[in-house]
């Protein structure tokens, strides 16, 4: 019982900060990272165009009943993963996916060419693993841009983060949070969380 009703309290909850209309006039809370123009951040529009050549769900408008995506965006590779966690019908899921992409640097696109995408289970079991992987606040995790300035980073790897549910969607960034664990919790949840996951998955 412990697990379910943690479960309805995150979903209930969550709360990002800008509001937008989908098409059943629902009120979606969106919350995106943003260049100083308004633009959506390059990760943001980057991760949409693989989520469309993967068919995946538009989570910008809402999901039921709670959807996380972890997206592992390698700057210097070809290679690109993703782990996507659903809570629907009363039942968790989690499905693996590593591509490769080409990077075009003229029209900042990525085209997925090769992806192989399997279901997993976490080793300790769905009622061990969620528990843990909502304490670390992962619903909640602000952009890390936001709350630390770790100056510009070009190399390395980007974990982004999407969370949605009924009635809200975020995207948040963190670059390269295993060199900054030790300087800001924020970085050092992020790793504690990617930490898991490869535990959890071998992922």
């Amino acid at each position: 019982m412990k697990f379910f009703a943690l479960i309805v309290t995150v979903l209930f909850f969550l709360s990002p900060c800008t509001a937008q209309a989908d098409s059943t006039n629902k009120k979606i809370k969106i919350e995106i990272p943003r260049y100083k123009n308004g633009e959506p951040d390059l990760f943001y529009q980057l991760d949409k165009q693989k989520a469309h050549q993967l068919w995946l769900d538009s989570l910008e408008s809402g999901f039921d009943s709670l959807q996380i995506r972890i997206w592992y965006d390698y700057s210097l590779f070809t290679l690109r993963q993703l782990i996507v966690l659903k809570y629907t019908r009363s039942r968790w899921s989690a499905d693996l996916y590593e591509m490769t992409v080409h990077w075009d640097y003229n029209k900042w696109t990525e085209t997925i060419l090769t992806n192989d995408t399997r279901a997993a289970t976490p080793k300790s079991g769905w009622e061990n693993f969620i528990p843990r992987l909502l304490a670390l606040n992962i619903t909640t995790l602000p952009n890390f841009k936001d709350v630390y300035d770790y100056g510009a980073g070009a190399d390395g790897v980007t974990y982004n983060v999407e969370i949605a549910d009924k009635y809200s969607y975020r995207f948040v960034e963190y670059w390269s949070p295993y060199l900054f664990k030790k300087k800001t919790s924020y970085a050092k949840t992020m790793c504690d969380i990617l930490d898991l996951i490869r535990d959890e998955f071998s992922f």
